[in-house]
């Protein structure tokens, strides 16, 4: 590969977010709980990045015909209390 056609590469991956992982584990949590008749999951905190990724992955599971669901701090005064979360509902 010359170095102009990593440059190129570089600007395009740069433009486009991987997500691919992050789908890969959410269908697998996804499965495992429809399996047991349940219609949702928590987003857990590990599938769940921030910023251009974390847009991407919620559109895309959006166009997959998930909802996403933010929940508030159920406790906000309890310094045990989850904090906010949210859910990924089929």
């Amino acid at each position: 590969m010359k170095a102009t056609e990593a440059r190129k590469l570089s600007k395009k991956s740069a433009k486009t977010v991987v997500i691919t992982p992050y789908l890969t584990a959410l269908y697998d949590k996804i499965k495992e709980a429809a399996v047991k008749g349940e219609t949702s999951i928590t987003f857990e905190y590990n599938l769940n990045p921030s910023g251009a990724a974390g847009e991407a992955l919620r559109k895309q599971l959006r166009k997959d015909g998930y909802e996403i669901v933010f929940h508030d701090d159920p406790d906000p005064g309890d310094p045990y209390s989850g904090g906010c979360y949210e859910t990924i509902n089929w």
